[in-house]
């Protein structure tokens, strides 16, 4: 029910999903990139204790979101494996304009 109300907010222009207690991660980060590709929303702020795999993929996946000016990462524990994912994003998308990164 959380992402079938998201969708419905057509003026959404920053999504802040912060230590929340996730059953299934990977249909979570999937609504997550939907979300933000379908509301061509700006701004993104995500934390949690996530699969560093399965996180480093969805770091992967915030490159085909165009719109996405502001980005946010807390606490991902994705090790090198995400910092470096995190790091193409950041040299393959220069729209990227305001970033935050806490504990790769």
């Amino acid at each position: 029910y959380y992402f079938a109300y998201l969708f419905t907010q057509k003026k959404l222009r920053f999504l802040s999903l912060i230590d929340n207690q996730i059953d299934d991660e990977t249909e979570f980060l999937q609504n997550v990139i939907q979300l933000c590709k379908s509301l061509k929303i700006p701004g993104l702020d995500i934390s949690g204790n996530f699969d560093k795999t399965l996180f480093s993929y969805f770091i992967d996946a915030i490159s085909t979101v165009p719109t996405i000016k502001r980005l946010g990462i807390r606490k991902s524990k994705s090790d090198e494996e995400g910092l470096h994912s995190f790091m193409l994003l950041l040299q393959n998308h220069p729209e990227i304009q305001e970033v935050l990164c806490d504990g790769f």
